[in-house]
């Protein structure tokens, strides 16, 4: 069983599979459309059709043709399925990101609001009053966010899981 599943997974068979998902092939067209030599093409396609996946075709002529069988048709199915989740994975894990930060740094995002908002009726300016040099007021005050472990990890989970989905993708 682990064999098989290592088997199918490979990158060629992977290919081959979703080339015969139209129409069956021959392994001549499938070496022109997959780049892969012929006898690169026959051993993946005795393999695929050891585990099930691929039927042999001849009809007594010249040209033998390989087609997928429901086996196949199923697997190159879940990978369209673990393609999709892998994707709206890290979709998923970058909005939450996105929602932790904002909603994380709401009160500098607020202050700033106010700076720079402009007063929506004049006020009275005060006379200005002589401050010991000693007491100084702060204008503005900081608020120092420390990392934020779970900030960090729904970005990590989101890099790794967009990165999986560009690998997986260029196999298929």
């Amino acid at each position: 069983m682990i064999r098989s599943i290592r088997d199918i997974f490979t990158t060629s068979r992977t290919k081959i599979l979703s080339r015969l998902e139209t129409r069956p092939h021959t392994v001549s067209e499938l070496s022109k459309t997959t780049g892969y030599s012929k006898s690169t093409l026959s051993y993946h396609l005795e393999k695929l059709s050891e585990m099930g996946m691929v039927k042999r075709i001849e009809n007594g002529r010249k040209w033998v043709y390989y087609e997928l069988t429901e086996k196949g048709k199923r697997a190159i199915k879940n990978d369209f399925v673990r393609l999709l989740g892998i994707f709206t994975g890290s979709v998923v894990s970058f909005l939450a990101a996105a929602y932790r930060a904002l909603t994380m740094y709401q009160p500098v995002l607020d202050k700033a609001y106010e700076i720079t908002r402009a007063p929506s009726k004049p006020e009275t300016v005060p006379a200005p009053q002589v401050v010991p040099s000693s007491t100084k007021t702060p204008e503005f005050e900081v608020t120092a966010y420390i990392f934020d472990p779970v900030l960090s990890c729904l970005i990590v989970l989101g890099a790794f899981l967009m990165f999986l989905f560009v690998i997986y993708k260029r196999r298929i």
